[in-house]
């Protein structure tokens, strides 16, 4: 249902500094003990929910966007509400974007909302392109269609949004449970109807519920209680007779001249987000699935396990050799400068330059194992992607806090002091990720922090633990043979001692993504390794072969910025290449 035309934007005014949430989560710690008494009880159901939980909702909603629609002439035809499910993926229905021609001239409208202050943001519009993936279904009603990276008038990168997880599994809700809706309500502002709605009914490709909703609302995410998708908002759910007739409020049955006020609505209706990635999964081209590899995974999404010196190697994943022949048909393997011929291609193929965001470029796909799930890239310890999702969502609101009160003390620091006391605060609260090429390197620069090649899933302890010292092959040390299907807390990282570390696990898949950040980036850890060191990663490279893990990494990093990892398609080159040249 397509709502009202859209009106003019508002681009002239600023965002808020620091929302108020914010400043609520700083106190968070406050004992509210005080004023609990015997007397107070939980009536009827319990309501009761965590604070983060308004926190975990407010950043998922920056990934939904009011979908505006317009003809080839610029005439605004409507609008609706459409969210992003995966990097430059969007979902809404199908009666909003019905054909490729609806979608060439249409945008994704992002931060249409009031702030805090209840005045309104500065909303940020995004491109769609069709020509790249469009695709829909109109008995599912659902359409996903690409949208561009950069915004329409410069100045925003659409990875800033992030998006909505997909989560593949059936059994997220039940008749009963509350659904919550983020959505653009008659193509206004952003809006939400919160907690206090129900789920009715589940059936095979649908679920009703009831919950507030307005044309415009179309295309809208419908989460469960943990902030997870589990429909797509397309339509309300009118009364019937017995014939299945639909009727109005005074019981008569309607007729084409009523207003759609009249009916006598009785729920609302999405559709089951399992299905559509069915859909998606059994109908999508080779080449689509590679655009939507975080929502239906890809060929390259079974490979692999830790990769390391006490693990074995998957044997699952193919390897695409003519993507591999295209992207270094312009390289002599025989020549006598493969260093700086790798260094060129990597930097100019390297297109998309991540943030450093691990919950939404590592977790949900890239560091994925065969069996779905990440391991610590020292210890090997298994974690789910929603798991690491969350303890750096936690992480997030804690430094936030942390940032807040800095905040107050800001203006007697002096730059470099506040500097440092900002990156005290990241380094006390690390993400679950680990640069094998710390960030104090590289002073935390782009592209060198958000480059994916470098980034694995990494327990916080283990993170620590490893900190900024280079590695190192020791000899007296022999890393427990645990097996990597044992779930029990692994009480090793690795051995840390007199400046340096080696690794439990993985030290050819650290080596490798270690050479690989020589030669994109030569000269900038130069005062780190020596040519002592680096005979050790190149020892490692050869004792410890490719995996399949690495494999299926490297292709889904090449997918989404662009370039690939040398040693990983070609180990035996690494005898020809002179990495001294990166130091």
């Amino acid at each position: 249902m397509l709502g009202e035309p859209v009106p003019e934007l508002d681009t002239k005014l600023k965002k808020p500094s620091l929302p108020l949430l914010l400043d609520v989560l700083a106190h968070r710690n406050v004992s509210f003990g005080a004023f609990i008494n015997d007397k107070e009880r939980v009536l009827a159901e319990n309501d009761l929910m965590p604070i983060n939980y308004f926190a975990k909702g407010l950043t998922i909603s920056k990934a939904v966007g009011r979908v505006n629609i317009f003809d080839v002439s610029g005439n605004g035809l409507g609008s609706g509400t459409g969210f992003m499910i995966g990097n430059n993926i969007l979902l809404t229905n199908n009666h909003v974007l019905a054909t490729k021609a609806d979608a060439v001239n249409s945008f994704i409208e992002f931060d249409f909302e009031m702030d805090e202050n209840n005045r309104p943001k500065s909303s940020v519009l995004f491109g769609l392109d069709p020509n790249k993936l469009y695709i829909t279904d109109e008995a599912l009603d659902f359409t996903v269609v690409y949208v561009k990276q950069q915004s329409e008038a410069g100045g925003k990168n659409l990875s800033e949004y992030g998006y909505v997880p997909i989560i593949d599994t059936v059994g997220k809700i039940k008749e009963g449970d509350a659904v919550s809706i983020i959505q653009h309500p008659s193509g206004g502002r952003k809006s939400i109807a919160l907690r206090n709605n129900k789920l009715l009914a589940l059936f095979e490709n649908f679920l009703q519920y009831q919950t507030d909703t307005q044309p415009g609302s179309s295309g809208s995410p419908v989460f469960n209680d943990k902030w997870e998708l589990v429909g797509l908002h397309h339509s309300g759910v009118p009364k019937t007779d017995a014939q299945g007739r639909v009727l109005t409020k005074s019981g008569t049955v309607a007729t084409a001249n009523d207003d759609e006020n009249d009916i006598a609505w009785i729920a609302n209706e999405g559709v089951r987000i399992s299905r559509i990635v069915a859909f998606l999964r059994q109908n999508a081209s080779t080449v689509h699935k590679l655009l939507l590899k975080d929502i239906v995974g890809t060929s390259s999404d079974t490979p692999s396990n830790t990769g390391g010196s006490t693990t074995p190697t998957d044997t699952t994943a193919p390897t695409n050799n003519a993507t591999i022949e295209q992207y270094y048909k312009n390289i002599d393997m025989n020549g006598a400068n493969l260093f700086e011929a790798f260094s060129q291609l990597l930097a100019s193929t390297h297109k998309n330059k991540l943030s450093y965001k691990p919950s939404q470029h590592l977790y949900p796909s890239v560091d994925k194992h065969s069996d779905g799930k990440l391991r610590s890239i020292y210890s090997g310890k298994s974690f789910t992607a929603e798991e690491l999702r969350m303890m750096d969502e936690q992480i997030d609101v804690e430094r936030k806090a942390r940032f807040v009160e800095l905040a107050s003390r800001e203006a007697t620091m002096s730059t470099d002091a506040l500097r440092t006391a900002l990156d005290a605060i990241e380094a006390e609260l690390p993400y679950n990720c680990e640069h094998v090429v710390p960030q104090s390197w590289f002073s935390k620069a782009q592209p060198m922090r958000g480059d994916l090649h470098h980034l694995f899933a990494c327990e916080q302890r283990c993170n620590s633990f490893r900190s900024n010292t280079p590695y190192q092959d020791f000899a007296d040390y022999k890393p427990k043979q645990v097996p990597v299907s044992d779930e029990v807390e692994r009480p090793e990282c690795g051995k840390s001692e007199n400046g340096g570390f080696e690794p439990q696990f993985n030290q050819g898949v650290v080596a490798r993504a270690t050479l690989y950040f020589l030669m994109r980036y030569p000269d900038n850890i130069s005062n780190r390794y020596d040519k002592t060191r680096l005979k050790t990663l190149l020892s490692w490279h050869k004792k410890f072969p490719v995996t399949d893990y690495e494999k299926s990494r490297n292709a889904k990093i090449h997918a989404a910025q662009g370039n690939r990892n040398p040693l990983i398609d070609f180990p035996k080159l690494a005898e020809k290449i002179d990495f001294e040249k990166g130091l």
